[in-house]
């Protein structure tokens, strides 16, 4: 059992509450500390995250305040507003055979890794939303998938930084699903791009992130962390993190070479097999999405009626 985990929520006044979670229940922090804390939730901590650590660790030895009665559906992501969100693609060697149609799924080890460096892709600022809710399916698309996933958030940016150092970037570990829209992903409509990474991914509220933020000092080994996702109580996806093919360190090292990284910045580290893109089984309006990610909590989404507003992504000859 880890000593504390923290998570952000939506306060009255519109802004955003941090919270401490321990001994299964959410306290206020400022409370805990009894202190004013920084704007933004747990984001506002990161600058300075090994003191404001210090201080929890010590405050939750002591006599805590009661209990706060919170509602799941004000949860937001721990990190409600970050900079920016990385994402990795094709991180796991079973789901790239997988969705590359490949028999041997459960032995193929075929990534080059002396050939081949990470593959990262962004979402976009509003990608980010809480863990629990309905969730309207984007009217957009015809082939709705998820992506269960290990997430980082770093309490430290750097620029071109070592992989034996990139670890030191890292303030916690969260739940993530990288929600996508695979018609829009995988363009047709184009005789020389055939992907599209920022229609596929980018869409406001495409990355389910929490409810908890685990920090790093309490997680030895990330690679033992498991990750399932459940679509009306059928398990799509499971497996535990360390069946990554590029680590953390690499990733965060790559990401570090391209552009300068930043505290609350968030990665994504990629998803395992099982994926609707290889089943065809789409999400659909009623389906009931659930992660779980041992000690980072879970999620639980509902995904309900599209907004209907006559808006339409439709190439110019296919419009009525």
């Amino acid at each position: 059992m880890i000593p504390f985990a923290l998570a952000t929520r939506r306060a009255v006044d519109g802004g955003h509450q941090a919270l401490v979670h321990t001994g299964g229940a959410y306290h206020d922090l400022a409370a805990v500390l009894g202190t004013e804390l920084p704007p933004f939730g747990v984001q506002g901590l990161l600058p300075d995250w090994d003191r404001w650590l210090d201080r929890i660790t010590q405050a939750v030895d002591r006599d805590l305040p009661a209990p706060l009665d919170v509602d799941p559906h004000t949860l937001t992501a721990p990190v409600p507003e970050p900079r920016q969100v990385l994402c990795a693609a094709s991180n796991y060697a079973k789901h790239v055979a997988d969705f590359t149609g490949r028999s041997d799924i459960d032995t193929f080890t075929g990534i080059d890794r002396t050939r081949m460096m990470p593959y990262l892709f962004a979402k976009g600022p509003d990608s980010p939303r809480g863990p629990y809710g309905e969730l309207p399916y984007p009217s957009l698309t015809q082939r709705f998938d998820y992506e269960v996933e290990l997430g980082v958030v770093l309490r430290e940016g750097g620029r071109r930084v070592p992989v034996a150092k990139s670890g030191q970037l890292i303030a916690g570990y969260l739940l993530f699903n990288d929600l996508t829209l695979r018609d829009l992903q995988q363009r047709t409509d184009w005789a020389f791009f055939k992907t599209d990474w920022y229609a596929g991914k980018a869409w406001d509220g495409s990355a389910p992130m929490g409810p908890l933020l685990v920090p790093a000092r309490f997680v030895p080994d990330y690679r033992s962390l498991p990750l399932e996702l459940r679509v009306n109580g059928e398990v799509r996806q499971a497996c535990l993190a360390g069946d990554m093919v590029f680590s953390i360190e690499e990733q965060l090292s790559f990401a570090s070479g391209i552009a300068t990284l930043r505290p609350g910045d968030v990665l994504a580290t990629g998803t395992p097999d099982g994926v609707a893109m290889k089943t065809g089984k789409w999400l659909q309006v009623g389906d009931i999405i659930e992660a779980d990610g041992g000690i980072l909590g879970t999620h639980r989404l509902e995904v309900t009626e599209p907004l209907r507003d006559g808006f339409a992504l439709t190439p110019p000859d296919a419009r009525p």
